[in-house]
């Protein structure tokens, strides 16, 4: 966008916001609801993190054309809760922040549960 000054059209550059960035904001609004025990990330990353690379965005993918985004997020939800409820949640909650942080267009937000935690273990079921 250019911004007028004088009555002359003014370019100040262009923004790029990395995948990483959005990720980020993504985990951290996935991290925030009630009833998600943990991100879940591929075969390939757990792999990784047993090598002890950890990924950054560790369960969170994102794909973005032009000004809209797509992002999918896998995670483990706590046993007990309403799986449908805490998607809902996630979508709204990510959907929301990375609209708002950085200005693009949320396409879809893709919520795809890997497991269930059975109360304080780390096993999923």
């Amino acid at each position: 966008m250019a911004e007028m000054i004088n009555g002359n059209s003014v370019e100040w550059g262009k923004v790029k916001i990395h995948h990483d960035a959005i990720a980020a904001i993504a985990g951290k609004m996935v991290n925030g609801v009630q009833g998600v025990a943990k991100l879940s990330g591929s075969i390939v990353e757990n792999i990784a993190a047993k090598l002890g690379k950890q990924p950054k965005d560790k369960g969170i993918r994102t794909e973005v054309v032009g000004e809209e985004v797509t992002i999918n997020v896998s995670v483990v939800v706590l046993y007990g809760t309403k799986i449908p409820d805490v998607a809902w949640q996630i979508q709204k909650n990510v959907r929301k922040a990375v609209e708002e942080m950085t200005g693009l267009h949320v396409k879809g937000v893709n919520v795809n549960v890997e497991g269930v935690q059975l109360e304080d273990k780390e096993e999923d079921a």
